[in-house]
């Protein structure tokens, strides 16, 4: 497991939040006994925003398939960057088609399994690459491929806010797009521990709930219909006595709102803020709280 830290040391850099709001309103009052977050944009500040909405490049997937023990034969060396385009839009087309089927099954906001995309990828392509010393790591490709194509670091005070809600007993939750490499890097930042396990420290697992595992995206409501129910059996509360936090007013407030929980949009960074007032959706959708800051969270749970 040496790569992860290596890869991440390599892809991570300290970036910079920008506020997107003049100033917060923390004004509403509600009583908040648990936080349940949404990661990139929220916790973690990404270069493209979003978990999918990054720029893909030759140059990163070069380095993914190399690390993966993946190489390109020799008679496609003289034009590899393009075999690794027609690779980057197989990987693309291959996605796409995967949702379109879940759709049809009725599955609304399906999700994918990144890892199961690339196998496909590469194994409907052997004839690219060289003979396979072993089989493929195909987590592993996937890994490298995320971390250098998005690069992530946590959002300003999101560590010490998060110690602090959990050392004063408030049940803390995740509801986030995600994939396997997820928890992964969540550990690694706010733990400074190398794990592939799916808990992360702090976040009680019973409300932690990543769309890779369920097969369904934000804003599907079964997320936060899971959510509610561990709330309401584990410590007897209510979703409008949770806060939800995130920074798309779509996938993340909208949803959480009808759900029944109190909102908060995290409007600290800019190029992760997704306002959303072109969709049907957000109209008439107001959050409870807007927040510049994720230490203003604290405000908010002891009023």
């Amino acid at each position: 497991m040496e790569y992860i830290s290596k890869w991440i040391k390599i892809a991570s850099e300290p970036m910079m939040a920008s506020s997107a709001a003049p100033s917060p309103d923390l004004s509403c009052g509600k009583d908040i006994k648990a936080v349940i977050f949404d990661i990139y944009g929220t916790l973690v500040v990404s270069a493209s925003g979003d978990i999918n909405e990054y720029e893909f490049s030759t140059e990163s997937l070069k380095k993914s398939l190399t690390d993966a023990g993946i190489h390109v034969r020799e008679e496609y060396e003289g034009n590899e960057r393009g075999t690794l385009l027609g690779l980057m839009n197989e990987y693309v087309r291959t996605i796409h088609a995967q949702l379109e089927r879940h759709k049809a099954d009725g599955i609304k906001f399906p999700e994918i399994i990144v890892e199961e995309i690339w196998e496909a990828v590469i194994c409907n392509n052997k004839s690219l690459f060289k003979q396979f010393k072993s089989a493929p790591d195909f987590k592993r490709l996937a890994f490298v491929f995320e971390v250098l194509s998005n690069r992530i670091y946590p959002m300003p005070r999101a560590m010490e806010t998060i110690a602090q809600l959990h050392k004063e007993k408030i049940p803390l939750g995740i509801i986030s797009n995600a994939q396997f490499y997820t928890p992964i890097i969540m550990n690694y930042f706010f733990s400074d521990k190398v794990s592939r396990g799916e808990e992360i420290d702090c976040f009680d697992p019973d409300l932690v709930i990543f769309s890779y595992k369920k097969k369904r995206s934000k804003p599907d409501s079964s997320l936060f219909e899971i959510a509610a129910r561990n709330l309401r059996r584990k410590y007897s509360i209510a979703p409008e006595n949770a806060l939800f936090v995130g920074n798309d007013m779509y996938k993340d407030i909208y949803p959480a709102k009808n759900f029944g929980f109190s909102t908060a949009f995290f409007a600290g960074d800019k190029r992760s803020c997704r306002f959303r007032k072109d969709m049907d959706e957000t109209k008439g959708i107001k959050p409870d709280y807007i927040l510049t800051e994720l230490r203003q969270i604290l405000e908010i749970v002891r009023k």
